[in-house]
This record gives structure tokens, sequence and C-alpha cells, in this order.
């Protein structure tokens, strides 16, 4: 299972599009963060996996570096397999903080939008200068330190005009993961849409010549569709109901996306100190579950990740929906992928079958 702490409500940067909430400082208590631990392992067997989240967790390192070292104890006392996450900015890793993460073996995931251009429209400091420099100089820590981070880059009506230049842009400083991820925050008008569409095919044919020039290179979305064609297996499921997030203030949910605020006590299902509501808890996965009739049909559904409640519930206020933005999104990036594992089965069957599998 997936345990993700939100440390604080804080954040040193102020990007446009955060799904995280309003920004206001709220810092987890050592308390908490055990209690949370505690509960999640006694919730569920098998492995482990702790994520730092925020706002921005590297405002409260000792913290992180408490959590982690109690966690740690915790699994080996009960013999139970772990893996640890940060999700940060990049801002704040300075060598001290790479160093340490590296050596205990963290996965790092780091959100950079692409170009200076395209990252610096939104994600931007309270004063509202971009955060390109301080950010990628904490990621160039990283592979320095031989860390494999994965960067997380999030494509938004505004900055679609750059998408392919980022994309490449984010390749060449030597990362071999990057998911390219959409703004479910804002609207995606017909322009949008339109240009989406247009700038998809260019990623896509970027994406087909790095890899047939030797590239490695993992861009998700595409990767995973791609490879789920040529193997032919079904999308993966949402992990709805399966994680836990909690709050600050100890409450807990079953997303990181419906902590937020930690206002919404619609989705709440309870709080460390108490324990979880399982009654809520079932009826809030059971809800989550229903395959729309629509989609049931679909000839893209084995393979369409419209499972995600989170988003259904952020997108429609219930879980289980399906936006027709939605809908269309997952429509042209599972075609992009079709097209892109077409090209590469025709001109370079050896390249698919590296990396994709069955060619």
């Amino acid at each position: 299972m997936e345990l993700v702490l939100h440390l604080d409500h804080d954040c040193n940067l102020r990007c446009r599009y955060c799904y995280a909430g309003p920004k206001f400082s709220r810092r987890m208590s050592l308390e908490v963060a055990r209690r949370a631990v505690d509960l999640a392992l006694d919730f569920a067997g098998g492995g482990f996996g702790l994520t730092f989240f925020g706002g921005e967790p590297l405002l409260a390192p000792s913290l992180v570096r408490e959590v982690s070292d109690y966690a740690r104890q915790q699994c080996l006392q009960r013999r139970r397999p772990f893996l640890f996450r940060l999700v940060t900015n990049g801002t704040l890793l300075d060598a001290d903080t790479v160093a340490w993460l590296v050596a205990n073996r963290f996965d790092v995931q780091v959100s950079i939008d692409g170009t200076p251009a395209a990252h610096d429209r939104h994600r931007v400091f309270p004063d509202g200068s971009g955060s390109y420099a301080p950010a990628v100089a904490g990621l160039k820590r990283l592979l320095a330190a031989g860390a494999d981070p994965l960067v997380l880059a999030v494509a938004t009506p505004s900055n679609l005009d750059l998408l392919p230049e980022s994309v490449a842009h984010l390749a060449g400083l030597g990362l071999r993961h990057v998911l390219v991820c959409d703004d479910a925050t804002t609207r995606w008008d017909e322009a949008a849409c339109a240009l989406f569409e247009q700038q998809l095919r260019r990623v896509g044919d970027w994406y087909a010549g790095a890899l047939k020039a030797g590239s490695s290179f993992s861009l998700e979305p595409l990767a995973g569709l791609i490879a789920r064609q040529a193997s032919g297996a079904r999308a993966t499921t949402c992990r709805f109901g399966d994680d836990l997030a909690v709050a600050p203030s100890g409450r807990i949910y079953p997303c990181t996306r419906l902590v937020r605020d930690d206002s919404d006590d619609a989705v709440c299902l309870g709080d460390v100190r108490t324990g979880i509501d399982r009654a809520k808890h079932a009826a809030m996965i059971a809800a989550a579950r229903p395959v729309d009739e629509e989609c049931a049909a679909c000839e893209w559904e084995p393979r369409c990740n419209y499972s995600c409640a989170c988003a259904a519930y952020t997108l429609a206020g219930r879980f289980g929906a399906v936006t027709p933005v939605f809908c269309w999104m997952q429509r042209c990036l599972m075609a992009e992928a079709d097209r892109v594992g077409a090209m590469l089965a025709a001109e370079a069957p050896r390249t698919l079958q590296r990396c994709f599998g069955p060619g």
C-alpha cells in the first residue's frame, strides 16, 4: 500500500495550476506522522510505500528524515519491504539534501514543465519570478549524484505551444523518465483541444525519432500506451481505496488529490488518532468502481485510464463519472500511441521490441 504524507499546506512556489489547494502554513507534527505510519502498516499488508508530499515537503527536511527513519524501523521490525518517495518542486534540492536522499534510496519526483519559458509561465515564486533556474539546478544535483528521478511536466492550454520543445528539452537534460500530466484544473476550450491534438502529433514524431536513434527515454503516458498495445495488456486500474493520504492535521483521505485545504468532510475517512471509518471507505470504493455503460462498450476501454476516481471527483463532482474532455484526451493519447507504435513497427521493428516488448 501507499501512504502519502502532506507535511505542510505551504509551499515556496505559487504555481498557477496547483491542485493542492490554498497555500498556508500548517506543519504536520512528528506525532501525527508516526501515527499515520503505524495506522497504514496495520491497514494493509505487503509492501509499504511512503511518499512525502505538500505543499513542498522540503520546507520540513528534518521531518522527512525523522519520519523516514521511524518508518524504516517499523518496516524492518515487521519484515515488510518498503520504498520511500519524495515529490518536490526541486528548488530546495541542495547538495546535503541530495546526498541524503540518494544514500537512503529515495525515489525522487521533480516538477519541471520543460523549457525555461514553458516552466516559468506557471511555476513561479510568490513575487512572480520564475523558478526554472533553481529547479533545474536541483535536478542536475540529483543526476550528478547518480539518482534516476522522474520529472513531472504539466501540459496546460497556455503552455501547449511549447510542448514538443519542452519534451525534447527535458530529454536533453539527461533524464530517462518524464511523465506529461494534463492540467485537470482548467477549462479546455475548442482552440486548446485543437492545439493539443496538433502538438501531441509533433511530440509523437519526436519520440519515434528519438527511439529510432537509440534513445531509451521513457515518455509517459505514450510509452505505457504503446507497451499495452504491443503486449495486449489492459490498462492499470485506479488504486483508489488501496492508498491513504494524510493531511497535516492528521485527517485521512483516500487519495492525495482530495486533501487540498483539508476541508472536504464528504471525502475525509477519519483521523490518525481515531482511525478510519471502514463503512465510509467501503462505500466510496463501491461508488468509484462502476463502469459507465458507454465506456464499457467503447473499443478503447481496455487501454483507457478513465478509471481515475479522483479525477472524476475533481472534474465532475462524483466518483465514477467520465467527462467529455477527459474522454477526448484519453482517445487522443491512445490514437497517438498507436500511430507511433505502427510507425516503429513498420520502420524500426527492433526498436519497438527493444523498448516495448513484442513487436
